[in-house]
């Protein structure tokens, strides 16, 4: 529940930061787009199962760079890590749990570049479904059983393959969640019987958590409230 206080940063907040902070992501976000847009043009695998090749990944060097950009401005200034990414050929599948929305897919863009398992729906978001395919996904379709059995034979195949494909990103819980508690693990990270990096990752708070409102469920609210902030942290 917020806080006197947490309402009137808010209140500030809203008309001090939050602008500036909007104004900077959505350009970010732009110049993201319009690269990964580039780095596509004249590709004739849409089915992702050609790796790209290296001239092309190479077009996307600024991708990692924006997106560390676009967690300063959600007020991301320091992130503590601890230990370090694997190289791809000793751990080609990286699982990081919990997963609470985009904050973890723009940490891992900026330290890995990795590849990602993500759901069909997301094809068609604008600007997502660009960097998804900039980032050679794998498409699940959750109310498809074969989709299913595709997705363990690319996640397979690329493991196998780690020079020629980048780390594959999988968040095995499969969905968002409040970060109250881990739930079950999909299989699809595990079954090719390759080494994995896992990756925790935590948001520590005093006033706000990102995965929880009091306000409601609303994304947009979320997004508000984290661009109001006047620093978030990541761990």
């Amino acid at each position: 529940r917020a806080s006197w206080y947490e309402w009137i940063k808010l209140g500030v907040n809203s008309i001090v930061l939050v602008p500036v902070r909007s104004l900077a992501i959505g350009l970010c976000l732009l110049v993201m787009f319009v690269t990964a847009k580039i780095s596509l043009l004249g590709w004739a695998a849409p089915d992702h199962t050609v790796p790209l090749p290296r001239w092309r990944v190479a077009l996307q060097t600024p991708l990692p760079y924006l997106a560390r950009i676009v967690l300063f401005c959600f007020g991301y200034v320091w992130i503590t890590e601890r230990g370090r990414p694997a190289p791809r050929e000793q751990a080609p599948i990286v699982v990081a749990a919990s997963h609470t929305g985009m904050m973890e897919g723009l940490y891992m863009l900026w330290k890995i570049s990795p590849s990602v398992v993500s759901v069909s729906d997301n094809a068609a978001t604008p600007v997502l479904g660009t960097l998804l395919s900039a980032a050679q996904v794998i498409y699940v379709n959750r109310s498809d059983p074969g989709s299913r059995h595709a997705v363990l034979e690319h996640i397979g195949e690329r493991a196998a393959r780690p020079g020629l494909w980048p780390q594959t990103l999988i968040f095995p819980e499969g969905l968002c969640t409040a970060r109250t508690a881990l739930i079950t693990f999909k299989k699809g990270a595990f079954v090719p019987g390759k080494p994995i990096q896992p990756v925790a990752l935590a948001y520590p708070y005093r006033h706000f958590s990102v995965a929880t409102l009091s306000l409601g469920p609303s994304p947009l609210a979320i997004l508000w409230r984290t661009l109001a902030q006047f620093v978030n942290h990541m761990e």
